[in-house]
């Protein structure tokens, strides 16, 4: 598997580009998105985890997610935009744990982005392990 760079990927990405991209979304657990953001968000990158996102859920009433923002630069304008309307239409998303490698600047944009989306259930958690308890304490 294609390993990404610390790019943006747009809609001229190759197969293997677009395969990695995906591979960052997943089903991990049955109602659990693992959510692991590129090294640079891109508006072609959300768009392609919307569409996947839709795919894996599409059968679930309801489902949590897990975002991993550890990697993550800030998102652009264009980046913040692309996630407002990707998450906006979540409607059966219930939770997030969010971590982020304790980046402060990271940890502000992703509570003040998802919670003007409408999550309600928003916990921020300092790694994956915690994450995966707060989201599997259902």
């Amino acid at each position: 598997m294609l390993k990404l760079e610390a790019r943006e990927y747009g809609p001229d990405s190759t197969p293997a580009e677009i395969e990695a991209i995906q591979a960052r979304l997943c089903l991990m657990l049955p109602r659990v998105v693992m959510y692991r953001e590129a090294p640079v968000p891109s508006p072609f990158q959300i768009g392609v985890f919307g569409e996947k996102l839709r795919r894996i859920t599409a059968d679930l009433a309801a489902y949590d997610m897990i975002m991993d923002l550890s990697e993550a630069k800030p998102p652009g304008g264009r980046c913040r935009e692309a996630l407002r309307e990707l998450f906006a239409a979540e409607h059966k998303l219930q939770r997030v744990a969010v971590f982020t490698g304790g980046n402060f600047i990271i940890n502000s944009v992703a509570k003040l982005l998802l919670k003007n989306c409408g999550v309600r259930n928003l916990t921020m958690c300092k790694d994956e392990a915690e994450a995966l308890s707060t989201i599997g304490a259902r």
